[in-house]
This record gives structure tokens, C-alpha cells and sequence, in this order.
């Protein structure tokens, strides 16, 4: 199944590892899903996966100058997009 195919890319280079995250994939998410892939696989079987990217401020004192924010950046490591 999906694994069997997961395991393929890895050992065709296309992929270089397992992310660890399992995505179920079906048309309706109240029902049973059809498989389970990896995150990593997903957009090489069409599967559309998404992630969660988190910027923020924070704010100093009373003024208007008192404000940092905080911008999130993927690790240089990533599989899909990294650095960015």
C-alpha cells in the first residue's frame, strides 16, 4: 500500500526520509479514511497537506514603539520549502 509506495520514493532518492506524520486521506472527513501517507509523500499522490506557520507580535509598554514581532522561519533542513 501507501507505505510500500512511501518506502519507494526513499529508495529512488526522491525523498530523502519519513517525516513521522500520517495524513488520512478520504472525501470525507467524517467518514473512515481510504489510507494513511506520509507527510513527506503526500504531494507525490496528489494529496494536498497542510502545515501550521505561526508569526506574532508582542507588545512593550504604552507606546507605539514597543512592539516586536516575531517571525517564524522553517529550518534549512525541511523537505518541502525549507528555509523559508
Amino acid at each position: 500500500g501507501m507505505d510500500a509506495a512511501t518506502q519507494l520514493l526513499i529508495d529512488k532518492q526522491i525523498i530523502s526520509k519519513r517525516h513521522g506524520d500520517l495524513y488520512s486521506v478520504g472525501l470525507d472527513p467524517r467518514k473512515d479514511p481510504l489510507c494513511v501517507v506520509d507527510r513527506n509523500a503526500a504531494p507525490y499522490f496528489g494529496i494536498t497537506s497542510v502545515g501550521v506557520h505561526l508569526n506574532c507580535f508582542v507588545r512593550h509598554g504604552n507606546g507605539n514603539n514597543g512592539v516586536s514581532l516575531w517571525m517564524a522561519q522553517r529550518a534549512p533542513d525541511k523537505a518541502h520549502y525549507p528555509s523559508l
